[in-house]
């Protein structure tokens, strides 16, 4: 009996999958035993696994396993905890993608954009709105996120972390350049204009003595 309701939930698992044909096969009844006699894990958080997988387009088994040790790995054992988790992560990837529409990149979200998000918003203590900002400085930037990054960092380094602030920070820097380049160069390429020297007329007394 043990052995049918072990079946009956893999097939549950199939059908979750889009694999409703499969029948249970020895390796996947070794990895369902795996999850729920020694990790512990619900029937109810593979399930819930198995519609990630699906979200994801990866609907495999073995990409199933990957998935639940991941979510292992973090702490993540209960419908609920998987539920909050999905749902900040959700939360973080409209964020992302915001950030770079207003930074003018239309792309993916990848890894390492995730890695900078979290390391901007927690180990920077950055807001949403104050990352929208540095994007809006990096419109005319080649490498956009990490120019992004490099605008942060600077914040981060100053103390800054409000809106107010970048802004303030940012005119600062616009009016530093252009003094800068209203200045004439004072390096060797600067033209000298002998007229301004005073001029002397020497007599051929002058110059024999």
């Amino acid at each position: 009996d043990k052995q049918d309701d072990v079946h009956t939930r893999l097939k549950e698992l199939y059908y979750e999958l889009g694999h409703k044909d499969n029948k249970p096969t020895p390796e996947h009844l070794s990895m369902y035993r795996n999850w729920t006699v020694n990790c512990s894990l619900d029937h109810e958080v593979i399930l819930l696994a198995c519609k990630q997988c699906v979200r994801n387009q990866r609907n495999t088994f073995e990409y199933l396993d990957s998935l639940l040790n991941q979510w292992l790995k973090n702490g993540l054992t209960t419908v609920q905890d998987i539920n909050d988790f999905l749902s900040k992560s959700k939360t973080m990837d409209n964020e992302i993608r915001a950030v770079l529409q207003r930074a003018g990149e239309s792309r993916s979200i990848n890894l390492s954009d995730r890695k900078l998000y979290q390391k901007w918003t927690e180990s920077w203590n950055m807001s949403f709105e104050v990352i929208l900002l540095a994007a809006e400085y990096s419109v005319m930037a080649k490498e956009k996120i990490s120019y992004i990054n490099k605008i942060l960092s600077d914040w981060h380094n100053k103390g800054i972390n409000t809106v107010s602030e970048g802004k303030a920070d940012h005119e600062r820097h616009k009016m530093a350049k252009e003094l800068m380049e209203q200045q004439p160069d004072k390096g060797l390429k600067k033209k000298l204009d002998f007229n301004k020297f005073p001029q002397h007329n020497y007599t051929e007394e002058d110059l024999e003595n």
